[in-house]
């Protein structure tokens, strides 16, 4: 195409269309601890009107963005599409090819669906919208405690996990989706949230906080703070200092929090209620006996836990054990299923490229670059003691992704207002770089 031939229009994303569908991923993300409950969990079962759901939210998000460009719906960045090709190859070597697949093409139908809506939506839209979902469960979560005590507070009489009795969990489900949930709105109320008055900002804070605390969500506890603490690190130095001190922060939240549960007391650890999520470490020695055996391919993507009777767990665990039905841990999870390879690749896109984007120098204000980063680092480093990376539509998930996919969108707005002139972006106020 010569310099003087126009260029091709295509016609706008259809926004209120990828709204709309946003908004539905969001939903589903956030009520999916009470969609996928199961009374006879183990047995590998679907949800086929939430699989029917995120398939929707697929072909929405590919009308509303237009398909006349296809570039528009190729958002993914590659590394993130080797992964994905990575555990697709695992299905030939799966031990429930079945489940493979259909677990894989619902991580695959979201992973998509948060890369192409985020890009056309726009940083602004994706984080108002975010943050309005947060605040809206955050206000659900305490009226389910306060008006509901029996269902939004652990009981005694729940089947499983004991020791959880009395810790919050509002509609949540479980304790550690709710404290994952508040814990996810601070930083959108501390690096985003500029047009909110200091005292409401303030204030979704401290109820955020209350609430973590009455989970005793401590995986959630511990690692926000080093969240928000890289993200001030993200505002306040040179690229350099970034690229030095915000993997540090990274490394020292998964130690810390591995460490945490190793430590804090061992003894109890092992002796407690072998149904409750705090054996932590004789699950981990599982899958390293698992790990060591079977190193570079693994059991193919989703075959590991919850599959019956063909799982590994049933030979390399006993006892208690064979009840669990995740890791709590997301790396080891990922390697027991698609190998050394298959992680390598994996944090590769979700943790290699991000960073390397973000503390090299870029045109991404300072402020939305410190909310990626603060997000970035609770979802890698919640993965120390909590499985959700690169699993389907599980709520820390459905965030890292989203916060990956902003990367490229606050990218494309920077050169948009550098182009235009601009040294201001009109919702906040920032300044460019």
């Amino acid at each position: 195409m010569t310099t003087d031939e126009p260029r091709r229009h295509y016609p706008p994303p259809k926004y209120g269309l990828l709204i709309l569908c946003f908004s539905t991923l969001l939903v589903m993300t956030l009520l999916g601890p009470l969609l996928v409950y199961s009374e006879a969990p183990l047995t590998g079962e679907g949800n086929p009107v939430r699989q029917v759901i995120y398939g929707l939210v697929m072909i929405g998000a590919v009308i509303g963005v237009g398909p006349a460009d296809w570039r528009r719906v190729t958002a993914v960045p590659t590394l993130i599409l080797v992964a994905l090709a990575w555990c697709w190859a695992s299905v030939a070597w799966s031990i429930d090819p079945g489940i493979t697949i259909r677990r894989l093409a619902l991580t695959t139908l979201v992973i998509w669906s948060i890369f192409i809506m985020v890009r056309q939506l726009g940083y602004e839209r994706v984080v108002g919208i975010i943050t309005i979902a947060l605040t809206a469960v955050l206000v659900v979560n305490y009226a389910a405690v306060l008006l509901f005590p029996d269902y939004g507070v652990h009981q005694a009489n729940a089947r499983y996990d004991k020791d959880l009795i009395g810790d919050w969990r509002g509609i949540m489900q479980h304790k550690n989706f709710a404290g994952a949930t508040c814990a996810l709105l601070i930083p959108f109320m501390v690096f985003a949230a500029r047009r909110v008055p200091l005292v409401l900002r303030a204030a979704a804070i401290a109820a955020s906080l209350i609430f973590l605390y009455f989970s005793q969500s401590k995986t959630s506890m511990g690692i926000v703070g080093i969240g928000i603490l890289a993200g001030f690190v993200y505002l306040r130095y040179t690229p350099r200092m970034r690229a030095l001190m915000i993997p540090v922060a990274l490394i020292v939240a998964v130690v810390g929090i591995l460490i945490y549960n190793v430590y804090r007391d061992p003894v109890a650890l092992l002796l407690r209620d072998p149904t409750a999520f705090t054996g932590r470490t004789v699950i981990w020695q599982m899958l390293f006996k698992y790990i060591a055996d079977h190193p570079w391919l693994g059991t193919g993507f989703g075959a590991f836990w919850n599959i019956g009777p063909k799982s590994p767990v049933y030979t390399y665990g006993v006892n208690w054990i064979t009840d669990v039905v995740s890791g709590h841990n997301g790396f080891l999870d990922l390697v027991a299923q698609i190998g050394i390879p298959g992680l390598i690749l994996v944090l590769a896109a979700t943790v290699v490229w991000p960073f390397a984007r973000l503390v090299l120098p870029n045109d991404i204000p300072n402020r939305r670059g410190a909310l990626i980063i603060a997000l970035i680092i609770f979802c890698i480093a919640h993965n120390g003691t909590e499985s959700s990376l690169f699993d389907r539509d599980s709520l820390v998930n459905v965030f890292l992704m989203c916060a990956i996919a902003l990367i490229p969108a606050a990218l494309a707005e920077a050169e948009r207002a550098a182009a235009r002139g601009d040294n201001t972006f009109a919702a906040f106020g920032l300044k460019l770089g």
